[in-house]
C-alpha cells in the first residue's frame, strides 16, 4: 500500500545524470571528485543544539562502517536485479522514486566488479525535518514512535514540539579498486536506535 501511495506524496529532482555512460554511480568520477574537493572536512558540523542531542550524532565509526558496506553492495544489487526501491526499507522515498526512473529509462545494465569496498564518514551534520523511509506511514512517521510519545508525552518530555523534528546527516566516501561515490545517509534523531536510509548517491537529487 506504501509504495503506491508514496509517489503521489514525495518527488524527486534529478540533476542532469547519463546512466547510460556512466552504468553506476550515473556521474563521471570527475563530478563526484568535485563533490568529495567541496564537502567540510569537519567532522562533526557545529550547531546550536544541547549536549544531548550532540551525543546522540556520535557515530561509532567502525559500526557505521560495516553496515555502509553493507548498505552499498544491497543497492548496487538490487539495481541491477532492477527491483522496485520503493519496497526496500534502506532508501529514502525521493531517492527510491529516482532510481526506479533511472531503471526504467536506462538501456544497459553493465555489472562492474566492486573490489575492496572501503567506506569512510567525511561529515556529519543535523538538519530541521523529518528522516523519510519507505517503511514509515506515508514516508514520514513511525507508528510504533507516534504510539509511544502519546502514551508517555507531558509538559516536560515534549521540547520537541517546540525544534520539531530533527535529523542527522552523514556525508560517506566509498572506495574500491576502481572509483569513488559519495552517498548522503540521514536517520531520526527523535527516537532511540533509529535506522539509517540512503537519501542521495552522487548528488544526483537537488
Amino acid at each position: 500500500m506504501n509504495s503506491n501511495i508514496l509517489p503521489i506524496i514525495h518527488k524527486f529532482n534529478l540533476i542532469s545524470i547519463n546512466p547510460n555512460k556512466f552504468c553506476w554511480g550515473w556521474r563521471s568520477q570527475k563530478e563526484i571528485r568535485k563533490i568529495l574537493v567541496n564537502t567540510s572536512n569537519i567532522k562533526y558540523q557545529p550547531h546550536m543544539f544541547n549536549e544531548e542531542i550532540m551525543e546522540k550524532t556520535i557515530i561509532d565509526e567502525i559500526s557505521f562502517q560495516s553496515g555502509s558496506k553493507e548498505a552499498y553492495k544491497r543497492i548496487y544489487e538490487s539495481f541491477y536485479k532492477k527491483d522496485n526501491f520503493l519496497k526496500k526499507k534502506y532508501t529514502t522515498p525521493e531517492l527510491s522514486l529516482a532510481i526506479n526512473h533511472i531503471i526504467k529509462n536506462k538501456k544497459k545494465f553493465k555489472n562492474i566488479q566492486i573490489k575492496n569496498l572501503e567506506s569512510k564518514v567525511l561529515t556529519s551534520w543535523i538538519e530541521v525535518g523529518n528522516a523519510t523511509a519507505n517503511n514509515k506511514l506515508l514516508g514520514y512517521w513511525d507508528c510504533k514512535y507516534i504510539q509511544k510519545e502519546i502514551k508517555n508525552s507531558n509538559i516536560t518530555n515534549c521540547w520537541d514540539i517546540y525544534v520539531g523534528p530533527l535529523k542527522q546527516k552523514v556525508k560517506v566516501l566509498y572506495k574500491t579498486d576502481n572509483r569513488i561515490d559519495i552517498w548522503e545517509l540521514e536517520r531520526c534523531l527523535m527516537q532511540e536506535d533509529s535506522e539509517w536510509n540512503i537519501s542521495n548517491i552522487n548528488e544526483i537529487l537537488v
